[in-house]
């Protein structure tokens, strides 16, 4: 009956809306029979309607509850919700405590069908970008036996690889 996926690559992917998760609301409410709808922190409306391609966002105010917000969207009592895969348990926790009647699913094999499904311009960018990565990974592999610390720097500049910057605090994945 329904969708909520909050900010992931799934979410980008459907949008363009390419946010962080945070301890703040960000989701797409989407339903069959109605627009899609983007809720998120009023503070970031206008930032989000500069990066998404869906035209109805809903704000919410420090002083309301997202979730109550979210589930104010929803066509009625009870229903079937499909979940981002990668959306946190509390997320849904919270939001189904507003609509118990909703039941939620994996969004999972609903998302791996329509990633699956590649424009003719999709296809072009994934060829173009093996062919400028494939041959630089088998120059570098191809003389891995043979490494030494001291040619790690010769075989960077033929392969085109840059070392990574070392961090200094921490890592986000």
């Amino acid at each position: 009956d329904g969708l909520f996926a909050t900010p992931s690559s799934n979410l980008f992917y459907l949008t363009g809306i390419d946010f962080w998760r945070s301890e703040r609301l960000t989701a797409l409410v989407l339903f069959a029979d109605r627009d899609p709808v983007v809720i998120c922190p009023a503070f970031e409306e206008s930032r989000l309607r500069g990066m998404s391609a869906v035209s109805k966002v809903v704000p919410w105010a420090e002083s309301e509850d997202p979730f109550a917000k979210a589930a104010s969207l929803f066509p009625g009592a009870s229903g079937t919700l499909a979940i981002e895969p990668s959306t946190a348990f509390d997320d849904v926790e919270r939001l189904l405590a507003v609509r118990p009647g909703w039941k939620p699913v994996s969004g999972g094999p609903l998302f791996a069908s329509v990633r699956m499904v590649k424009t003719p311009e999709e296809i072009e960018a994934m060829r173009r970008a093996i062919a400028v990565a494939l041959p630089r990974f088998r120059r570098a592999s191809g003389s891995a036996e043979r490494t030494s610390s001291s040619s790690v720097p010769l075989r960077r500049s033929r392969t085109g690889l840059r070392p990574r910057a070392r961090s200094r605090g921490t890592r986000r994945c």
